[in-house]
């Protein structure tokens, strides 16, 4: 298993962006129980998101991400 740290920048906040947060934790929660993200943190001035993502690889770090409702947001 390696550690990837994924180093997000977030967007301003928006009504619909604040929304997703509570499911955002709640996955979060999920896959931190499952052993896949090992730390998120998220800065004072709320611009932007470190993530500690436990994979086999690069791509399975970016898809165990790109599932999350915040990444949703921004496609």
């Amino acid at each position: 298993m390696n550690k990837y740290m994924l180093d997000i920048d977030l967007p301003t906040l928006t009504h619909e962006f604040i929304s997703l947060i509570p499911s955002q934790i709640s996955l979060t929660n999920k896959l931190m129980k499952a052993g896949k993200v090992s730390s998120y943190t998220l800065s004072v001035d709320r611009t932007k998101l470190w993530v500690m993502i436990d994979a086999e690889s690069e791509p399975e770090a970016i898809e165990i991400f790109t599932s999350s409702p915040l990444s949703e947001s921004q496609k």
